[in-house]
């Protein structure tokens, strides 16, 4: 369905609906007891399914007692229509549970959309899981049955949401960044100072607005001020203002950042790069949410929520002097550290398929993928500018590129170093060497993400031949013959002859 959708350019949505939490419901009720009422929910789910569906669609149950549903020519709209009916029902009618039950089971109901959320099977099903929404089936917490697009950020669409980080979240494939985002969640309905830290690249700015997406305050003022840009002269009027006439040039009073993100939300950029005076006023704001614009004999009060954002290691600042201690335990409320890129090489392959998406259509450009192979050497890489490297690489290779497959190649021409990096010639890197063995999560993500590209090949261009499946999905010889062979051997692809002439095709 999915090779049909990307053949016809029409829309696929994917739905996945799972028990949580098994299995224990309550402590009289034996594991038996658990065990079916679980299995009755997921059950009465998969048949209110299999009735409200369409003929087109497909459904079916995964080893983990989750249900997956396929929906071809169902756009967003659609999927949250689903979803709507889906929660609705399950608080209205419970789905025929014990009264227990109820009180304990809950579902998750998830949507993903082609090509929207993804472009393969594999990244539409953990965006579909990653997004789901909960639904308690005695109603006693309230569900948002509209549904939050990209996995539960603020939809494009919504108020507040602005800037081009508005309603995407951070990709979160790995469990440091899952984590990360855990926290950032968590944190995001308070009034408390966050401060963000990490190297140049990681997607600081994306982490502190999808925080401010997620407060009460989304609606509300979004002002930005990047501390290393302004002279030191102007800091303390940009922060707070001042009133006509308080120095030369002062033809009229003007309000600071503070005044103009009254009752929302200020980010401060570079926070590191503050003076030691100016530190001494920020701190003061911070406690006291008041302050006097230059010039002024009257104290100004906001309600502000401070965010901020740094690449250096503050605590390291304070010991050697550059940093006022008292202000780095104020700002230190709550920090969510973003870890490199180099430390998560889980988010590389769904990090690749949005640059790629987002480059090709910002640039009018038939849609592209990258060949299996080509991710090892992205793996190897140590990506010192971290995401941001990352996506300068993939627009230099999407522009070099000459067929619907980006592959190795294609990335050595546009950036040299990439195979210096992986050969060990060229000039010396700076920062961690590459690793020099891939984290077990990544090769089984690679795997699996080498095993579908040839699956969706077979798939869509059934009795093909070994050559042409090693010139669609970009991969060599030797890699090829193993992966088929390991398809055949689980049952999965079935082979038609031998040697030259051999055929291939997805098993009945």
């Amino acid at each position: 369905e999915l090779a049909r959708a990307e053949r016809f350019k029409r829309p696929l949505t994917v739905a996945w609906v799972a028990v949580d939490p098994p299995p224990r419901l309550a402590p009289s009720l034996g594991e038996r007891d658990d065990e079916a009422a679980v299995n009755a929910l997921v059950d009465a789910v998969g048949s209110w399914l299999g009735a409200t569906l369409r003929v087109m669609d497909k459904i079916g149950k995964r080893p983990d007692r989750s249900l997956v549903a396929v929906l071809p020519e169902t756009d967003h709209a659609g999927a949250d229509l689903l979803r709507v009916r889906l929660a609705t029902l399950a608080v209205e009618q419970s789905f025929g549970l014990p009264r227990q039950a109820r009180g304990r089971l809950r579902l998750r109901v998830g949507m993903a959309s082609y090509p929207e959320d993804g472009v393969s099977s594999r990244f539409l099903l953990l965006a579909a899981e990653r997004e789901a929404v909960e639904v308690k089936l005695d109603g006693s917490a309230p569900v948002n049955l509209a549904g939050d697009r990209h996995h539960d950020s603020v939809p494009p669409h919504a108020p507040g949401a602005a800037g081009a980080t508005a309603g995407v979240l951070p990709v979160a494939a790995s469990t440091r960044m899952r984590e990360v985002m855990e926290l950032a969640r968590r944190v995001a309905p308070s009034k408390l100072t966050v401060l963000v830290t990490g190297e140049t690249g990681v997607g600081k700015e994306r982490i502190a607005e999808f925080i401010r997406q997620q407060s009460d305050r989304r609606d509300e003022a979004e002002v930005r001020l990047n501390c290393g840009a302004i002279p030191e002269t102007m800091i303390e009027a940009e922060f707070f203002g001042f009133e006509r006439g308080s120095f030369t040039g002062a033809v009229r009073s003007t309000r600071g950042k503070f005044e103009l993100a009254d009752r929302g939300t200020l980010f401060l950029d570079e926070i590191g790069e503050l003076s030691m005076a100016m530190q001494v006023k920020l701190l003061r704001v911070l406690d006291e949410q008041r302050f006097y614009r230059l010039g002024a004999a009257v104290p100004s009060q906001v309600d502000v929520r401070v965010i901020a954002i740094t690449n250096r290691d503050l605590a390291l600042e304070v010991q050697n002097g550059r940093f006022r201690e008292d202000l780095y335990y104020r700002l230190n409320v709550v920090t969510v550290k973003i870890p490199p890129l180099r430390d998560r090489p889980e988010d590389i392959p769904p990090l690749v398929e949005r640059l790629i998406g987002e480059f090709c259509e910002r640039s009018s450009l038939a849609p592209k993928k990258l060949a299996l192979e080509a991710y090892d050497l992205l793996y190897t890489h140590p990506w010192r500018g971290n995401v941001r490297e990352l996506r300068n690489v993939i627009e230099r290779s999407v522009v070099v590129s000459r067929s619907a497959y980006i592959t190795g190649d294609d990335i050595i021409r546009a950036v040299p170093d990439l195979s210096a990096a992986r050969t060990g010639g060229g000039r010396p890197l700076a920062g961690p060497p590459p690793p020099r063995e891939l984290p077990p999560s990544a090769r089984a993500s690679a795997q699996r993400s080498r095993e579908e590209g040839v699956l969706e090949v077979i798939r869509r261009r059934p009795d093909i031949g070994l050559q042409e499946i090693l010139r669609e999905v970009g991969t060599s010889k030797s890699t090829g013959i193993r992966l088929v062979n390991e398809l055949i051997a689980r049952g999965q692809v079935v082979r038609r002859e031998r040697g030259k002439r051999s055929r291939y095709r997805l098993a009945e």
